[in-house]
């Protein structure tokens, strides 16, 4: 991501029997900036593993990861 950049992941996972997500940003730029935010909903029989990374290299870079989940009846 070039200077002053900004990424932003909104992500859902709701409703599949196996699910793997792990988003992934790369902060180069300076001052660049990452935003993941995740929900995870599941019930019996399904299975998730999901987050996320992000890599800071430039300076002055951010991000903030904010995830969520719910299991129900197992």
């Amino acid at each position: 991501m070039d200077d002053d950049s900004v990424m932003e992941w909104i992500g859902g996972n709701l409703g599949s029997g196996t699910t793997m997500l792990y988003p992934c940003t790369i902060l180069k730029g300076k001052r660049s900036k990452a935003d993941h935010i995740g929900v995870a909903v599941a019930t019996a029989g399904q299975h998730q593993d999901v987050g996320a990374k992000v890599i800071h290299i430039g300076q002055d870079s951010s991000s903030t990861i904010i995830s969520k989940s719910i299991s129900k009846d197992g």
